[in-house]
């Protein structure tokens, strides 16, 4: 760990923020807590330069927000469906056989944009902020 300020934080930690104006949206509000954990997930793989390359699959959602992979694979459901969240790349996986007959497991997890940050060359897009609940 990096050197303490007086804040006892290191000097290279990063903050995950939600702004207030995000939090008021409806978008935010109707978040499950399994959506509103896995946006604060996504949110800590932001690096200020990767986004739409930020990598995560929904087995390690799962593993990351404590619940099973089927549930993080409706979390990712939930979060584009209300405009947090973009595919850019889907992910695979696949099997090789080695020459001892055992099989191990080689894939890339699909890579997300997040909506409310902006990428290299674009300005946010803020999709949620024109969700609304269905009545």
């Amino acid at each position: 760990m990096g050197k303490m300020n007086h804040k006892g934080r290191s000097k290279s930690d990063n903050i995950v923020i939600v702004s207030r104006f995000d939090m008021r949206t409806e978008a935010y509000t109707h978040l499950s807590v399994h959506g509103r954990a896995a946006l604060l997930e996504l949110l800590y793989r932001f690096n200020g330069a990767n986004n739409g390359e930020i990598q995560i699959s929904v087995r390690q959602l799962g593993k990351a927000l404590n619940c099973g992979k089927n549930k993080a694979g409706d979390v990712f459901l939930e979060l584009q469906d209300k405009g947090w969240i973009k595919y850019n790349k889907k992910g695979s996986f696949d099997w090789k056989t080695h020459t001892n007959k055992e099989a191990s497991g080689s894939g890339r997890a699909s890579t997300w944009f997040l909506t409310n940050r902006p990428t290299l060359n674009k300005s946010a897009t803020k999709e949620y902020v024109y969700w609304k609940a269905k009545n």
